[in-house]
C-alpha cells in the first residue's frame, strides 16, 4: 500500500487534481505550478522510498539492522526538519503554506491510508490551528516535532523491532486484501461515476477541489486586497510628495525663482471645482496637464509640430531650474481632472488609511463629472464614503510590470468623511431616478449614480450616519415636498434673499447640477438690447419678455414652431406634437458657451469627435447669439450661471487655436456688445440687470416656464413652451426597454439633446414685493444722497484715535433695549466703548445720541503692551469678533497678538509664534468657522483657528504660509473664497488657500520697488490692492490687473460698502474720499482736516465714523429724514 505515494498512477492523479484546482486567474500559481508539483512528488517520494525500502518480509530480529533502522530514522527526522526550517526563502515559504493548506485539505485522504488494522487514526496529521493565522513552515515544524509524529516514525513507518515489522507485515498484507477486495467496487463506482456522476466518492472528490478552489480564491482575495491597500497607500504618498516637491519649487518656493512677464503670461489655468456660499464656481487653478489641443485644430496653416513649443503640458507656475529638478523626479502624474481636488483631500484623510473602519454598505455605482463617468464600488463605513475605481485592468503580469510612474497615473480612490457632509440630494440620471448628490464642507460636491432599487437604500444609509442630520429635514422627499416645505420662495418675495441667489437654489432642488452637463443649472436671458452704444438699465425696452420662452419671442418665428405643433404626426403614434426640437439646455450648449476655459474645451473637443467644430458654428459673438436665438428655428437656448459672475469664460486666456470663420475673421476672445468694454464689465452689467426692478417684478413668469405649472400640459401648450417628449421626466421608461441598441439610443438622445428640471410648482409662482412692501430701510449710502451728508465731530482723547468699530446688535437685542455701541482704542492704548443710539429724524432733529464711556475717568482701560516703536500703521492691526466679544491686536514689542474684552479691556490670551513683531492680523468667519491669519516681520503668515466655546485661539497654528522675501505689511481673508492675500514690502502679493494652505498665485503691483500697505478683497472677489506708489490697483480674483486710480496723499484706511458699490478711504491729510468702486472714480471729497486713521460703517450705512488724529471722532450721517 505505502507504494502508492511512488507510484506513477498516484503522481498523475494528483496533479491533474492539482491542475484543475489551481484558479487559471492567479498568475503566481500558475507560474509555479511545475515546482510546486516537483516539491510534491519529491515529498511523496521520500515517504515511499523511507516506507518501502523498510517494508518486512520476515521477522527480523538481527540487532544491527535495527540499529540500522533507527539511524535512518534519525537521519530521516533531520531530513525533514531540514526541510521544514524556519530560514526559508519568500518562494519556499508561500510553498509551504499552499502545503499545509493541502495537507488539512487531504486530511480525510490520509486517514484511510494510516491506519491500524482496527481502523483507528495513528496520524495526527490535522492541525491545531487554522491555516490563515501560522506560516506553512511554523505548521509543518509543529506536526513534524510533536510525540505522536515521532511514535508514527518509530512504530510504523520504521519499526524498530520483531514486533513491530510483523505488524506492519499484517497490517500491508490486511491493506492489501482491503485493496485487492474494494479496487474492484471503486474502479466501478468511478465508472459509474463517469455515467451519471451520481457517486458519493465522485462527490466526495468533487467537494475537495470546490473546497481548495474556495480557499485558493479566498487567499487570492485577501492578497488582492492587501495589494490594494498598498496601491491606495502608495498613490496617498505619491500625491503628498508631489504636491510637497510643487509647493516647494513654485516660484515662491524654497526652490523656485520669480517668473519672468513671458513666463507669467505662459502660465496655464483651469476652473477650480470649489464653490461659493451663493454655488458660484469662480476661481482658476494651475492647469499642470494644459494640453493646447493643436491636433482639433481645423486651420490647415497650424503646424502640429509647432505643438511642443506651445504646449505648457508641464508646471508651468514653476521657475526652470525647479522644472529640472522636477523632470528628475518620477512624479506619477495623474490624468484624473480632480486630481487637485483629490490630493487638496489627501491630507484630510491621511489618518483614515490607518485608522478601523467598520463596511456597512457596499455597492456598484459611477461617479458623474462633466469629463466622463467612472465606474466603481461606494463602501460606506462607519467614518467615511469610499469610492474605489474599478480598475481597466487586474493587478496581474501586465500592471505588476509597470513602473511607478505608470501605476500611479492608472487611477485615483476617493474617500470622504461623514462629518464634513453638509448635505445629501436625490438626484436623477439619464431621467431616472438613480443619483444621489452629496455636498461636503469644504465648498465642493460630487455626484454618485447607482442601480436604480438600491439608489433610496444607500441614500437612507447615509442619512442614518452623517452628524448633520438637521440639514436633512426638508431634503428627503421629492424635489416638489422640499421646494414646498423649504422658505426660499418667501425669502425671495421679501428681499432677503438676490434673484441670482434664488434662481440657483430653484436650480438645485430641480435637480440641475454641475457634476452633468447634460443637467447644467439654467439662467434667464435678460438683456435684449446687444447693438446699442450705451444702455440704460432703467429703461424698460432693454429687458426681454420673461413671460415668453426665448422660442416664443419673435412672433413671426414662433408661427412655424405652432405651425409644426398643429400639423405634427407621428406614423407610430409614440411622439406627442412638440413646438421645439432642440432644447433651452444640454451639453453642447453648455461646452460651446464654456469652450474658452479648461477643462470644458477638452469636453467640447470630446464630444465633437475629437477636433473643434468649424469657426462660424462656434459661440463666438454676444450679439450674433442673441440674434441667432431670435431667428433660427433651431436655436432656443437660455443662458448659463457664468453669465452673471465669471468674466473668464469669455476670454481664450489659454490661447486656443480655435479657427478662423469664413470672413477670414479668427476666434480669440468673444466679442461683446458696444456697451461693454471689457469681459468684467459686461459681466457687472448683466448683474445689475439680473437685480434691476423691473426683471425682479417679473422673474416668477419665467420660473413658471421653467421650474413652474407653466412647463408641461395644457398651460405648457398654451404658453408655448412645449419640447420633445424625451426631454421630459416620466415619458419614457428606459428600465423596460429590452432591446439594447434601442435603449442605448434614448439614452444618448437624452444625454444629448437636453432634459427639461424638475417641476416644483403646480401654480403660478407669486411675484416679488417691491422694497416698500418688503418693508426694507432705504440704500442710505448712494450717490443722489449724498448731498445730504452731515458731519459731526465729537473730542473723545488728546491722542490719535488708531482704531475704531461699530458694534450693533440684532434687531431683537435692539427690542430688548440693549443699545449699540461705539468702540474706540487711542494711541495710549486705552479702550473706551460708548452707547451708540440712532434716532428716528421725523421725531428728533440729531440723527444719533451718543453717551460717553464714564468708566474711563475712573479706570484707565489700558490693553496689552507698548506697540513696537517703529509702527505707524494701525489699520491693519484690530480686528473685533462681534459673537466672540473679542478683540484680537496685534503690533506688540513682544512678538504677540493678543485677545481681549471689549468691556475690561483685560487680555484673555497672548500667543507667541512668530519670530518677530506681528504687524498685522486679518479675521474671517462665517457660521460655523472663525479664522485668523497674522502677519509678522519674520516674513511668515500663520492660519489659526478659533474656538467659539473657548473663545480662544488653538495652540497649533493650522498652517504657516512662507513666500514673502520681506515684512508682510497687510492681510486679507475671504472664507468664502477659501482665500487669504497677504501684501509684503518686496512689493508683492501671495494667495493661499485657507483650509489647505496652498500656494495659488503672486499678484506684483509694479515693476518698480513698492511697499505693499492695503490690502482687501470685495464681495464679488476682487482684488484691492493700495501701494506706496499712492495707487489703488484692482485686480481680478484670478489675478488679472483691472483698473488703477491714483490719491493725492497716503491713505491710512479704507472701508467697502456691503455691495461693493462704492469705497471709502481715508488720507493722511484729512481727505475722505468717496469712489464708485466699479469705475475707481471719486464722487465726493469731504476734508476733515485731520489724518484720518480708522474708518468704520454702521450696519445699514447710514452713518460712517472715522477715529483722527487729533483725538476727535468724526460722524458723517445721511440725513434722509430731513430731505424736505
Amino acid at each position: 500500500m505505502p507504494e502508492i505515494f511512488g507510484s506513477q498512477g498516484f503522481a498523475d492523479k494528483f496533479q491533474t487534481f492539482f491542475t484543475q484546482a489551481i484558479p487559471q486567474d492567479v498568475p503566481f500559481l500558475t507560474r509555479h505550478q511545475d515546482e510546486i508539483l516537483q516539491v510534491f512528488s519529491s515529498l511523496f517520494k521520500t515517504l515511499s522510498e523511507c516506507i518501502t525500502k523498510e517494508q518486512p518480509t520476515k521477522t527480523v530480529n538481527n540487532p544491527h539492522q535495527v540499529g540500522s533502522r533507527n539511524k535512518k530514522v534519525t537521519l530521516f527526522k533531520q531530513e525533514m526538519a531540514k526541510k521544514m526550517r524556519l530560514q526559508v526563502d519568500p518562494i519556499e515559504s508561500i510553498l509551504l503554506s499552499i502545503l499545509k493548506t493541502l495537507i488539512q485539505q487531504f486530511y480525510h485522504f490520509f486517514q484511510l491510508i494510516f491506519r491500524d488494522s482496527s481502523g483507528k487514526q495513528i496520524l495526527p496529521l490535522k492541525p491545531k490551528d487554522s491555516p490563515f493565522k501560522v506560516s506553512g513552515a511554523h505548521y509543518l515544524r509543529d506536526v513534524f516535532s510533536q510525540p505522536s509524529w515521532d511514535f508514527t516514525i518509530e512504530h510504523i513507518i520504521f519499526p524498530s523491532n520483531g514486533r513491530v515489522e510483523q505488524f506492519w507485515k499484517n497490517q500491508v498484507k490486511f491493506l492489501e486484501s482491503r485493496l485487492d477486495s474494494t479496487l474492484p467496487v471503486i474502479k466501478s463506482k468511478m465508472n459509474q461515476e463517469a455515467l451519471d456522476g451520481r457517486s458519493s466518492f465522485g462527490a466526495r472528490y468533487k467537494e475537495l477541489l470546490t473546497q481548495f478552489k474556495n480557499l485558493i480564491a479566498q487567499e487570492s482575495l485577501g492578497i488582492s486586497r492587501l495589494s490594494e491597500e498598498f496601491q491606495k497607500k502608495l498613490r496617498f504618498a505619491f500625491r503628498k510628495l508631489r504636491w510637497m516637491l510643487r509647493e516647494s519649487m513654485n516660484e515662491r518656493g524654497v526652490w523656485g525663482n520669480p517668473l519672468t512677464k513671458e513666463e507669467q503670461n505662459s502660465m496655464r489655468w483651469k476652473l477650480d471645482k470649489t464653490e461659493d456660499s451663493c454655488r458660484r464656481r469662480r476661481k482658476l487653478k494651475p492647469n499642470f496637464h494644459f494640453d493646447n489641443h493643436l491636433d482639433a485644430s481645423l486651420d490647415p496653416k497650424i503646424n502640429p509640430k509647432f505643438a511642443q513649443t506651445m504646449n505648457q503640458a508641464t508646471d508651468l507656475n514653476l521657475s526652470k531650474d525647479a522644472k529640472e529638478k522636477l523632470s528628475r523626479v518620477s512624479l506619477g502624474m495623474s490624468q484624473d481632472p480632480d486630481d487637485f481636488l483629490l490630493a487638496e483631500r489627501s491630507k484630510q484623510n491621511e489618518n483614515d488609511l490607518f485608522e478601523k473602519k467598520i463596511i456597512i454598505e457596499s455597492r456598484q455605482c459611477e461617479l458623474i463629472s462633466p469629463l466622463k463617468k467612472i465606474s466603481g464600488i461606494l463602501e460606506i463605513t462607519n467614518i467615511s464614503l469610499d469610492f474605489f475605481v474599478k480598475q481597466n485592468s487586474e493587478f496581474n503580469e501586465t500592471t505588476s510590470n509597470l513602473n511607478i510612474q505608470q501605476k500611479m497615473s492608472i487611477g485615483n480612490d476617493y474617500s470622504w468623511k461623514l462629518k464634513d457632509i453638509l448635505f445629501v440630494y436625490k438626484r436623477r440620471y439619464q431621467l431616472r431616478q438613480s443619483g444621489i448628490e452629496i455636498f461636503l464642507k469644504d465648498r465642493t460636491n460630487f455626484f454618485l449614480n447607482f442601480d436604480k432599487k438600491d439608489r433610496d437604500k444607500i441614500y437612507s444609509k447615509i442619512l442614518n450616519l452623517v452628524p448633520n442630520k438637521q440639514n436633512f429635514d426638508i431634503s428627503t422627499g421629492s424635489a416638489e415636498e422640499w421646494f414646498k416645505k423649504s422658505d426660499i420662495s418667501l425669502l425671495w418675495q421679501k428681499r432677503l434673499i438676490t434673484n441670482f441667489d434664488y434662481l440657483m437654489l430653484l436650480n438645485t432642488i430641480a435637480g440641475r447640477t454641475y457634476n452633468d452637463i447634460s443637467q447644467y443649472p439654467i439662467f434667464p436671458w435678460v438683456i435684449s438690447d446687444y447693438e446699442s452704444t450705451n444702455i440704460d438699465l432703467s429703461n424698460p425696452s432693454v429687458y426681454r419678455d420673461l413671460s415668453k420662452p426665448i422660442g416664443a419671442l419673435n412672433p413671426e418665428r414662433f408661427l412655424y414652431f405652432k405651425k409644426r405643433y398643429e400639423t405634427f404626426v407621428d406614423p407610430d403614434q409614440i411622439v406627442p406634437p412638440f413646438y421645439y426640437g432642440s432644447h433651452y439646455s444640454n451639453a453642447g450648449i453648455v461646452v460651446s458657451y464654456l469652450v474658452r476655459c479648461e477643462p470644458f474645451t477638452t469636453l467640447f473637443i470630446k464630444l465633437n469627435d475629437g477636433k473643434f467644430d468649424r469657426a462660424d458654428r462656434m459661440f463666438h459673438s454676444l450679439p450674433e447669439t442673441w440674434r441667432n436665438c431670435m431667428t433660427s428655428t433651431s436655436d432656443v437656448k437660455e443662458l448659463i450661471p457664468e453669465f452673471f459672475y465669471f468674466p473668464e469664460f469669455l476670454e481664450n486666456q489659454n490661447n486656443f487655436a480655435l479657427g478662423k470663420r469664413q470672413d477670414k475673421q479668427e476666434l480669440n476672445d468673444c466679442i461683446l456688445p458696444k456697451w461693454a468694454k471689457s469681459a468684467e464689465e459686461f459681466v457687472h452689467i448683466n448683474r445689475l440687470a439680473l437685480e434691476s426692478e423691473y426683471i425682479s417684478s417679473n422673474l416668477h413668469k419665467w420660473i413658471d416656464l421653467i421650474f413652474g405649472y407653466k412647463q408641461q400640459g395644457e398651460e405648457a401648450i398654451r404658453a408655448g413652451n412645449l419640447f420633445y417628449y424625451l426631454t421630459y421626466e416620466k415619458t419614457v421608461n428606459i428600465d423596460a426597454i429590452n432591446d439594447e441598441s434601442e435603449r442605448l439610443a434614448i439614452e444618448t438622445q437624452i444625454e444629448s439633446f437636453g432634459q427639461t428640471p424638475t417641476q416644483l410648482l403646480r401654480r403660478p409662482h407669486p411675484r416679488r414685493n417691491t422694497r416698500e412692501e418688503a418693508n426694507l430701510p432705504p440704500i442710505y449710502f448712494a450717490e443722489k444722497n449724498f448731498p445730504l451728508l452731515k458731519l459731526y465731530f465729537i473730542t473723545i482723547a488728546k491722542n490719535s484715535l488708531i482704531h475704531v468699530k461699530f458694534i450693533q446688535h440684532s434687531r431683537y437685542l435692539s427690542y430688548l433695549g440693549i443699545p449699540d455701541s461705539v468702540l474706540i482704542l487711542d494711541r495710549a492704548r486705552v479702550l473706551g466703548l460708548y452707547r451708540w443710539t440712532p434716532n428716528d429724524l421725523k421725531v428728533q432733529s440729531n440723527p444719533f445720541s451718543f453717551e460717553l464711556d464714564h468708566s474711563l475717568s475712573e479706570n484707565q482701560k489700558s490693553m496689552g503692551v507698548t506697540f513696537a516703536y517703529d509702527l505707524t500703521r494701525f489699520a491693519n492691526c484690530f480686528e473685533y469678533s462681534q459673537s466672540a466679544q473679542r478683540l484680537f491686536s496685534c503690533g506688540y514689542w513682544d512678538d504677540s497678538f493678543k485677545l481681549s474684552t471689549i468691556e475690561s479691556a483685560r487680555v484673555t490670551q497672548s500667543v507667541v509664534r512668530h519670530k518677530d513683531v506681528v504687524t498685522c492680523l486679518a479675521l474671517g468667519f462665517n457660521s460655523t468657522d472663525h479664522i485668523l491669519a497674522t502677519g509678522s516681520k519674520d516674513t511668515t503668515v500663520i492660519i489659526w483657528s478659533f474656538d467659539m466655546k473657548s473663545r480662544s485661539v488653538s495652540q497649533t497654528p493650522k498652517h504657516v504660509l512662507y513666500g514673502h522675501d520681506d515684512v508682510v505689511t497687510c492681510l486679507a481673508i475671504s472664507l468664502d473664497l477659501d482665500l487669504v492675500i497677504s501684501g509684503s514690502k518686496d512689493g508683492s502679493c501671495i494667495v493661499h488657500t485657507v483650509r489647505r494652505g496652498r500656494y495659488v498665485r503672486s499678484v506684483y503691483v509694479s515693476d518698480s520697488p513698492v511697499e505693499i500697505y492695503l490690502v482687501k478683497i470685495s464681495p464679488d472677489g476682487l482684488f484691492m490692492i493700495y501701494s506706496s506708489d499712492l495707487l489703488i490697483r484692482i485686480f481680478s480674483l484670478n489675478g488679472k490687473f483691472l483698473k488703477s486710480a491714483s490719491v493725492s496723499s497716503p491713505v491710512l484706511d479704507w472701508q467697502l460698502t456691503s455691495d461693493a458699490s462704492y469705497l471709502v478711504t481715508g488720507c493722511l491729510d484729512g481727505s475722505l474720499l468717496i469712489w464708485n468702486f466699479f469705475d475707481l472714480v471719486v464722487v465726493s471729497n469731504i476734508n476733515l482736516k485731520s489724518s484720518i486713521f480708522s474708518l468704520s460703517f454702521s450696519n445699514n450705512e447710514q452713518f460712517l465714523i472715522a477715529g483722527l488724529s487729533d483725538g476727535r471722532l468724526a460722524i458723517l450721517a445721511i440725513e434722509l429724514g430731513k430731505e424736505k
